[in-house]
């Protein structure tokens, strides 16, 4: 039969019993907390579907991510800057998602993409009033500006090869 108190196990009885209690309390609070996931998006200048005005973000984009956003809890952080900055932002993982991203092989390596399109991209050329184009062929040896890195300026450079035109591009 014992009649000392052995203190050593009193108190480190008592210990685990606060540190269960601490653990506990950590855990439900982090289960209640509004803990929303910091999501950061690459912004470029794509009216109607992604673009900044009056300091806003705004867009059809940007409508169907707040939506996400609500469902997913998640805090939506907007990095500004051209289309190439965007590709190579998400490239380098300094953003977590690109819009309007044409899917290609080389793309895919390096890019999670969405099973479903969002929007269907398009591209469109647009020339000076005082210039009367009414065919492609009225492009040969003429200037013609494009996106750096997009796909439908590759592809409208292709086409243009392909017909033995002789475009200048300047990539912007």
């Amino acid at each position: 039969m014992k009649f000392f108190i052995d203190w050593s196990e009193v108190i480190m009885l008592k210990n685990s019993k606060i540190l269960f209690l601490i653990l506990f309390l950590i855990t439900v609070c982090l289960l209640h907390s509004d803990y929303k996931r910091r999501v950061t998006v690459a912004v470029f200048d794509h009216k109607p579907l992604i673009f900044i005005e009056d300091g806003k973000v705004q867009g059809f984009y940007y409508d169907t991510l707040s939506e996400i956003a609500k469902k997913e809890n998640w805090d939506l952080q907007f990095v500004y800057g051209s289309w190439k900055e965007g590709l190579e932002n998400i490239q380098d993982g300094r953003v977590d998602l690109l819009t309007s991203v044409a899917y290609t092989a080389q793309r895919d390596s390096v890019l999670d993409y969405s099973q479903l399109a969002e929007v269907t991209v398009w591209g469109q050329l647009y020339v000076h009033n005082k210039n009367s184009f009414n065919t492609l062929f009225d492009l040969n040896n003429k200037y013609v500006a494009v996106m750096e890195k997009d796909y439908s300026g590759e592809y409208f450079k292709n086409m243009c090869k392909s017909l033995n035109l002789n475009v200048n591009f300047i990539e912007v």
